[in-house]
C-alpha cells in the first residue's frame, strides 16, 4: 500500500502535474485578489493555465538525450518516457480543446507565452551566434517570473480587465512576479555548480550567495510593500505576508538540503499558499 502511495506521489511531482497545480491554485486566487467571483466559464481558462504551465515543464525532460546523470528526475522520465509522452499527448489534445472554448485574446496570451518558452529553451540565432533567454545575464528569473504573472494573472483575469483599474492588475503582476522570481531564485542556489560548470549566469553564479541573499530580500519586500499598499493593513494582507516569513524560512533550510521533498513539495508548494490564504481569509478582504 505504501508503495503504491509512494509511486502515486512521485508521479504527481516528477510529471509536473503538482506544478500545474500550483499554477491552477494560483489563477484562482488571482481572482480573490481582484475581488471577483469566479464564473463557471473560467473553469476553462484556469484548467488550461493547469496544462500550459505543466507542458512548459514536461517539455525539456520528455525530449532530453541525455539520460547519463544523477538526477532523480531525469531518472524517473527515462523509466516512465513512453507514458509520459502519450501524458503530453493527451494534454497537448486537452489544451486545443479548451482554446475552442475561450476568448481569442486568452488563446493570443498563451501562444505569446510558447514563443517565449521556444525562446527560453530552444533559442534563437542572430548574426550567427546562438542564444536562449536561459544563457542570458539576468534573464532567468525575470523570464520565468513573467510567464507566471501573465499565465495566473492576465489570462484568467482577461475577460475582466475592462472592470479592473490598470493600476490594480500591474501591482497583481509585480507581486506574483516578486513571489515567483524569489522562489526561483532558490531553485538557483540549488544549482549554483551545475549552473557555473554550464556557464549559465545566473545571480548566485555571477554574483554569489550574499548578493542573491539580498535580491530575494528585495522580491519579497516589494511582495510585502506591493500587498500593503493594495489591501492596507488588514488580516488579508497579513497572512500573504506570512507566505513571505515562510520563503525566508525556506531561504534557512536551504543550504542543508538537496533532497527532491523540499524543492519539487515545499519550495514549488509554496505557489498554493496564496490560494489557502485567499480562502480562508477572503472575508476579511471583501
Amino acid at each position: 500500500m505504501i508503495k503504491h502511495i509512494k509511486g502515486c506521489l512521485q508521479f504527481l511531482i516528477y510529471s509536473n502535474l503538482f506544478t500545474g497545480l500550483c499554477a491552477c491554485c494560483l489563477s484562482v486566487s488571482s481572482f480573490y485578489f481582484a475581488n471577483i467571483t469566479p464564473q463557471g466559464t473560467d473553469i476553462n481558462s484556469i484548467v488550461a493555465t493547469g496544462l500550459f504551465m505543466t507542458l512548459g515543464y514536461q517539455f525539456p525532460y520528455t525530449y532530453h538525450t541525455n539520460w547519463f546523470t544523477n538526477n532523480t528526475r531525469l531518472a524517473w522520465f527515462y523509466n516512465h518516457h513512453r507514458g509520459i509522452k502519450i501524458l503530453v499527448i493527451l494534454e497537448i489534445a486537452a489544451l486545443i480543446l479548451l482554446f475552442f472554448q475561450m476568448h481569442w485574446h486568452q488563446v493570443f496570451l498563451f501562444f505569446h507565452l510558447a514563443i517565449i518558452g521556444w525562446c527560453y529553451y530552444l533559442g534563437f540565432t542572430w548574426h550567427s551566434t546562438h542564444y536562449t533567454l536561459r544563457n542570458l545575464p539576468y534573464a532567468k528569473t525575470l523570464t520565468i517570473g513573467y510567464v507566471w504573472a501573465v499565465a495566473t494573472v492576465i489570462i484568467p483575469l482577461a475577460t475582466y480587465l475592462t472592470h479592473i483599474h490598470l493600476q490594480e492588475t500591474i501591482l497583481l503582476m509585480m507581486m506574483r512576479m516578486a513571489l515567483v522570481g524569489s522562489l526561483c531564485l532558490i531553485f538557483d542556489l540549488r544549482d549554483k555548480e551545475h549552473d557555473a560548470h554550464s556557464q549559465l549566469p545566473t545571480l548566485p553564479v555571477k554574483y554569489g550567495l550574499s548578493i542573491t541573499y539580498g535580491f530575494i530580500y528585495a522580491l519579497l519586500g516589494l511582495y510585502c510593500l506591493v500587498l500593503l499598499f493594495t489591501f492596507g493593513c488588514t488580516i488579508f494582507s497579513m497572512g500573504c505576508i506570512l507566505i513571505a516569513v515562510w520563503i525566508l524560512k525556506l531561504l534557512k533550510w536551504q543550504p542543508t538540503r538537496t533532497d527532491d521533498f523540499f524543492y519539487l513539495v515545499l519550495v514549488d508548494g509554496t505557489m498554493i499558499l496564496p490560494f489557502i490564504v485567499c480562502v480562508v481569509l477572503h472575508s476579511n478582504h471583501a
